[in-house]
């Protein structure tokens, strides 16, 4: 069950974590966990969307950190 690909530009997470003060580590993990949100069919287009996705982002970025 092919779900597609995740490509993720270093420089780009990079610059997100020095915009968002976070670490380079955790700027990937949160890219790399939307990523796969978005192939498993989240959407973040509309506002209610957004939220729905975002909330359920921050709960797998929480369990991996528990986790690692």
């Amino acid at each position: 069950n092919y779900l597609g690909d995740i490509i993720i530009c270093p420089q780009v997470v990079k610059e997100n974590s020095e915009e968002f003060n976070t670490s380079f580590e955790d700027e990937l993990l949160l890219v790399l966990i939307h990523g796969v949100l978005h192939l498993l069919g989240y959407s973040d287009y509309s506002d209610e969307e957004k939220e729905i996705m975002y909330s359920k982002q921050e709960e797998v970025f929480s369990w991996v950190k528990g986790v690692l």
